[in-house]
């Protein structure tokens, strides 16, 4: 295939994920949109998901394994899969998740649709491991009835600059736009989607399907304590970069932020 033939190119990276890969890639392979590429990196990995993506890499032509010796993080590993990827659209994959049959030709349609609209979310199902505390449950149930009314208000980039409205592994988009920022800021690891995304919104709107098309699972150490406190900080950190302020208000903004990171 020509870069120009493929559609959209889907990206995941994958770290010790042996228990929920398998089904990640299936719920990718058997999609309704059949224009894609997969590509995979397997990051470091050393409890078998290798194995099981090799195997998966074995049986369809589709999916392009990349292997790396150690870890190099997600902002990192997904700059490198996006610049090996030949599609006009990119779309994230979690290795823990399910994508829904429809997912990826839904969301392009929106996009071919949408021509000014660089980025397109989905409504997301959260299932929650057995003892996710219920300040997590409470949490992400509440932003994902909040991503519900905004889905059916067109563009959603104002709600955007108050707090991350995305998941991450269920968006798509252009890849024209994520070449023209920069890609992932390796150094924002923690909150790079959400700085991408403040980013692309100076190249177009954003848009949530009003359809669940994405399962996101919720693990205990994807929500602790610590890392919520981190990310807050980290969101703070990327608003103060990239939306529109004065210059002695910008600066007073990072001396207090540097006080507490």
């Amino acid at each position: 295939m020509n870069s120009s033939d493929v559609r959209v190119s889907v990206v995941m990276p994958a770290l010790n994920a042996k228990l929920t890969a398998g089904e990640a890639v299936v719920s990718i392979l058997e999609q309704s949109e059949a224009n894609f590429e997969f590509l995979i990196l397997d990051d470091g990995s050393t409890d078998g998901t290798t194995d099981i993506l090799d195997e998966l890499a074995a049986q369809d032509p589709r999916l392009r394994l990349v292997k790396n010796r150690s870890s190099e993080g997600v902002a990192a590993g997904l700059n490198r899969l996006a610049k090996l990827a030949r599609g006009n659209y990119i779309a994230r994959m979690d290795a823990d998740d399910v994508s829904h049959q429809d997912r990826l030709r839904e969301q392009c349609d929106l996009l071919d649709r949408h021509l000014n609209t660089v980025l397109v979310s989905c409504l997301v199902i959260c299932e929650f491991a057995e003892n996710t505390d219920i300040v997590a449950r409470r949490y992400y149930e509440a932003i994902e009835r909040h991503r519900r009314t905004l889905a059916s208000r067109g563009p959603v980039e104002q709600a955007l600059v108050h707090k991350n409205i995305f998941h991450h592994g269920e968006v798509i988009f252009r890849r024209a736009a994520f070449d023209e920022v920069g890609g992932y800021a390796e150094w924002m690891e923690g909150v790079e989607d959400y700085d991408l995304w403040l980013r692309m919104m100076a190249r177009g709107n954003m848009r949530i399907s009003a359809r669940e098309l994405y399962t996101r699972r919720i693990y205990p150490s994807s929500v602790s304590m610590q890392n919520r406190l981190r990310a807050v900080r980290l969101a703070r950190l990327a608003r103060i970069r990239n939306l529109p302020m004065s210059d002695a208000k910008r600066e007073l903004a990072m001396q207090r932020l540097a006080e507490i990171l």
